[in-house]
């Protein structure tokens, strides 16, 4: 599954930003909870948020891997994978209601 990321931006001075600022402050956590969710808030490490995310890449390495992967697939009954995939997607979990 692909990670993806949702950036706010506070305002200044609107009430998440005071909290932020006083846990800075204190050195303590910032938890949210939402329906008996826990979300913790940390700062993100200078150097992640500037990392550049292809600095190490190789396009021959990439190339190699999509060349040693290519059909290994070949034998799967698509169909009957997406229907696996439709009937756990209609499936309720934590967190997230089914499809269906």
């Amino acid at each position: 599954m692909v990670t993806t990321e949702r950036t706010i931006e506070l305002a200044p001075g609107g009430e998440l930003d005071r909290l932020l600022t006083a846990a800075e402050a204190d050195g303590a956590r910032l938890v949210l909870v939402r329906d008996g969710v826990r979300y913790r808030v940390e700062r993100e490490a200078e150097e992640e948020a500037n990392a550049d995310i292809f600095a190490n890449n190789d396009p021959e390495r990439v190339r190699q891997a999509l060349r040693e992967t290519a059909g290994a697939w070949k034998n799967i009954d698509t169909e009957q994978l997406k229907a696996d995939i439709k009937a756990q997607r209609g499936q309720d979990s934590h967190g997230r209601p089914g499809d269906g």
